[in-house]
């Protein structure tokens, strides 16, 4: 991660010419959780952006407060992303309401695997201090362009960034650890990602 900072217009001017921005997850901190984004201390809500520097291409994420991350989006001219909050339950519809790599938003069918790898994905963000890389959001940015195919390729490229993970948890014991420390957070289920893991990739450790 690149050290980029916020404050201020001027700073995010410039930002916004050297790199392209793009935000693809919007989220709620654990309670008592501290994170710096590029503009200080993150309080309820934040995002991840994605920069690719237009000259050298250098590619990175970072975490950007709600109010800072709001006049990134101005600037870039990009819809704001819904909220994905981790101690308010979605409608039991099985439609769920989320919003896709350009921003739009509304009711869609997405596949009940790819449910469990986004809710993973936000997740892990959650429980890493730092960002997660940028092949990580990238399956994010892939799934709601596809949300009704089983992202395969993205399963597999998570379940190889989970070992980076410094308990070298499973994605069901980051989870656990996160809801024995924070009891308000909603329950979430990743046993359809372990068993579509298990049937196609039988002889990869299975880290979900």
């Amino acid at each position: 991660m690149m050290n980029l900072d916020c404050r201020g217009d001027k700073n995010k001017e410039a930002i916004v010419r050297d790199y392209l921005l793009k935000p693809l997850i919007y989220s709620t901190l654990l309670e008592e959780q501290q994170k710096l984004g590029c503009c200080g201390k993150l309080e309820r809500e934040y995002y991840v952006f994605r920069a690719k520097h237009k000259k050298n291409n250098n590619e990175f994420s970072f975490f950007v407060g709600k109010h800072c991350a709001e006049k990134f989006l101005l600037l870039i001219d990009h819809p704001k992303l819904n909220l994905f909050n981790l101690f308010i339950s979605e409608t039991k519809n099985e439609h769920t309401q989320n919003s896709s790599s350009d921003g739009s938003s509304g009711l869609k069918k997405i596949h009940p695997i790819n449910k469990e790898l986004i809710e993973a994905i936000h997740i892990l963000t959650t429980s890493w201090n730092s960002p997660p890389p940028p092949s990580v959001i990238s399956i994010i940015e892939f799934t709601h362009n596809n949300e009704s195919i089983v992202n395969k390729k993205g399963i597999k490229w998570f379940n190889e960034k989970l070992v980076y993970d410094k308990q070298k948890r499973t994605m069901t014991e980051i989870y656990l650890d996160l809801k024995n420390t924070n009891k308000k957070i909603r329950n979430f289920s990743f046993e359809k990602l372990k068993s579509y893991f298990s049937d196609n990739f039988p002889n990869e450790t299975n880290r979900f």
